[in-house]
């Protein structure tokens, strides 16, 4: 079990900074919410943890091995996964192998002569079935992904990112576009991965998911960490309220089991 550690983290962009030294830990077993405003810097944030972008300044570390500055395939093998805010499945491909190809790190075949090692195939189609059954995807293995509603379609992104067996798991907005009913399913299901010992950073504009998911908060705004801690402490904070809601007397939300849009 590894931590992600980001120490001192900046980025500029001709002059505007989207990041200023970032400090900040997920821990195995964790899910982490990282919040702010549009334009706060969160996916400049995750591009920079997973290799798309290079830090001015700072550096990304998983359990002993410093990441940042190595090229993005290296990365994901040290044990770092994402999804991203657009769904990037193969839609031709049925849910099986949409999963299956997250193996592709596993394999010490080449990529286009994956299958040609029995042995190691079998071992990696037995970690797909796991996956698609644990996620509740094992009766649309068959079908394509094209063919299946937003919330799968979204589920079959994630187990893919699990099929790498990685450390670190970071998901770009992963509800957008969900229904109240599939945001919560999700969340638990964030829940349950987290407690296999992986550590989890979510990115998401869902006050209530995040509020009832996520064991501590980190909040960003203009490409500063103003505050982090359980969402309690993070949605009483005054300055949290004015950078994320607008408005210092805005109410803030309170922990609740129910997730909605």
């Amino acid at each position: 079990m590894k931590s992600l550690r980001i120490q001192q983290v900046s980025k500029h962009f001709q002059g505007v900074v989207a990041l200023s030294e970032v400090e900040l830990e997920v821990r195995p077993g964790e899910v982490l919410g990282l919040i702010g405003p549009n334009g706060a810097g969160k996916t400049t944030l995750v591009n920079v943890i997973t290799g798309h972008l290079k830090p001015d300044t700072g550096t990304v570390s998983v359990g002993d091995q410093r990441i940042s500055g190595l090229r993005m395939e290296t990365i994901a093998r040290h044990g770092v996964a994402r999804t991203f805010q657009h769904l990037r499945l193969v839609d031709e491909m049925t849910v099986f192998d949409n999963v299956l190809s997250g193996r592709h790190l596993n394999y010490r075949a080449r990529p286009w002569r994956i299958g040609s090692l029995r042995g190691e195939d079998r071992s990696n189609r037995e970690v797909t079935l796991d996956l698609l059954s644990r996620l509740d995807l094992a009766g649309a293995a068959a079908e394509r992904a094209s063919s299946l509603p937003y919330g799968m379609r979204r589920r079959v992104e994630i187990a893919r990112t699990l099929a790498m067996e990685p450390s670190v798991l970071l998901l770009d907005e992963p509800t957008a576009g969900m229904t109240a009913a599939d945001a919560q399913e999700l969340g638990e299901m964030l829940q349950r991965t987290s407690r296999e010992g992986i550590a989890v950073l979510l990115i998401e504009h869902n006050v209530k998911l995040v509020t009832s998911v996520c064991d501590r908060l980190a909040v960003l705004d203009w490409g500063k960490l103003i505050k982090t801690g359980t969402p309690e402490d993070v949605w009483s904070d005054p300055a949290v309220r004015a950078a994320y809601l607008g408005a210092e007397d805005e109410e803030a939300p309170s922990p609740s089991p129910e997730v909605s849009q």
